[in-house]
């Protein structure tokens, strides 16, 4: 592995964002079959609505998606929005942050400090726009993702708990 770059995605982008979404997704579905649906064969799919989105975070301000780039391959993303708590709730304190939508990094190159750099141009993106703090979802099945996040400094705020009837 030569030396990773990170940079924006752009437009260009589309067809290598589609693997990642598609390899992201996928990976979920096998772990939580009733909570997301496997996407079939990846030359099956439609990816309109996910060109739609990107298009759109493209195009804003307050949301970003960096790439990783190996050698000219895109093996990795970050999709970061920049968000602010209600302020007409008085009964919360009002917090700028950033929302970390999705990280993923391809298979083959995980535990090689991808993700890490990824996080890192992330937060400093977050803080250029006046975050305070950063906040993600996680799948509770993803140990590994959370020890992840915890190595990277997160820690758990609230839980969201279900309950079968």
């Amino acid at each position: 592995m030569s030396a990773v770059k990170i940079r924006t995605a752009t437009e260009q982008d589309l067809d290598a964002l589609d693997r990642l979404y598609y390899e992201f997704h996928q990976y979920h579905a096998r772990e939580i079959p009733d909570r997301l649906r496997d996407l079939g064969q990846i030359e099956d799919q439609d990816w309109s609505r996910l060109h739609q989105a990107l298009q759109d975070i493209f195009a804003s301000q307050d949301a970003v998606i960096f790439l990783a780039e190996d050698s000219g391959q895109v093996i990795g993303l970050v999709e970061v929005y920049i968000r602010q708590d209600d302020e007409a709730n008085t009964l919360v304190v009002p917090h700028k942050y950033a929302y970390l939508q999705s990280l993923m990094v391809s298979e083959a190159y995980r535990r090689s400090g991808i993700g890490k750099k990824l996080m890192d141009t992330a937060r400093q993106w977050a803080r250029e726009k006046g975050a305070a703090e950063m906040r993600l979802d996680v799948w509770e099945f993803n140990q590994e993702t959370i020890r992840f996040y915890v190595n990277m400094g997160f820690k758990t705020l609230k839980r969201s708990l279900v309950s079968d009837l």
